[in-house]
């Protein structure tokens, strides 16, 4: 009977702290173990698991926004001008272009859907932040769009 008791008491002392750990506050910032590479995305939305590789991460909300961030190695020597050209391959129609020392931002349509890219593009690494998200809803997701892509910082740049 004592034993039993202590079992007990040891199995529910186990499931009280599993439970403490899954119900981890997300606050919305995410720095990537892997890569290196922050971004802060609204506490509200959800997180796929990390892929096996540890690259990247999936953030997304209930209205059809998707954010995924990742980050990869350089190993075909891509320049900025050689990704931007690539990437615009990907929308149906380029709105916006941007560009910086070491990034770009693109954004446009890609069927139903609003598609923004921001890269950085380092001789040794690349970092891709992608936000897409229903057209017909681009008056709420702009202001967003805007705080994500300032906060999305690559790790080293090498």
């Amino acid at each position: 009977m004592r034993r039993t008791s202590l079992l007990f008491v040891v199995l529910a002392l186990v499931t009280l702290l599993f439970a403490a750990r899954v119900e981890a506050v997300w606050d919305g910032s995410y720095v990537n173990g892997r890569f290196g590479w922050s971004v802060t995305v609204p506490a509200e939305f959800g997180m796929d698991p990390a892929p096996d590789n540890d690259d990247g991460r999936r953030f997304y909300d209930r209205d059809g926004c998707s954010i995924t961030v990742w980050g990869e190695h350089n190993v075909l020597e891509a320049t900025l001008e050689s990704a931007m050209e690539e990437e615009e391959g990907n929308f149906d129609s380029v709105a916006s272009r941007k560009k910086g020392d070491e990034w770009f931002i693109l954004s446009g349509d890609k069927g139903e859907n609003t598609l923004c890219v921001k890269r950085y593009v380092g001789e040794g690494a690349i970092y891709t932040l992608q936000m897409e998200y229903p057209s017909e809803l681009r008056e709420h997701y702009d202001p967003l769009v805007a705080e994500v892509l300032q906060s999305f910082s690559p790790g080293g740049m090498q």
